[in-house]
């Protein structure tokens, strides 16, 4: 697994570059992925950069199972929704995992605060 880090609101810019590039290179590794048994050691790691960049990842949302149903919807998502995924994610979808991690990995990197 890769280095976390942990990262605090006030955190030194360079800490939030580096999970930001973190977070990019998780979702190309979800994307680039053709290993079904790797999938879960990626949403992961995913999952763990996410809450250090403080997702709300603790339910889902009422609609998150549109964006699990419709994963080309996740571009268009709140920050609250792409954490209302990653909790589907993480307890309810068995379908698609790799898809939607991806998905959810680029538009985080979209809407971090200072990036995208």
């Amino acid at each position: 697994m890769s280095r976390m880090l942990h990262v605090t609101p006030f955190a030194p810019l360079s800490d939030r570059s580096e999970l930001m590039l973190e977070l990019s290179h998780v979702g190309g590794q979800l994307q680039a992925c053709s290993k079904p048994e790797s999938t879960q050691h990626f949403i992961e790691e995913l999952v763990e950069i996410a809450r250090q960049l403080y997702v709300p990842m603790d339910e889902a949302l009422e609609d998150s199972a549109l964006f699990l149903s419709q994963p080309e919807r996740i571009s268009d998502a709140t920050w609250d929704q792409c954490g209302g995924v990653l909790y589907a994610l993480c307890h309810e979808c068995k379908e698609g995992r790799l898809q939607l991690g991806a998905r959810v990995a680029q538009r985080l990197v979209q809407l971090a605060p200072g990036h995208g």
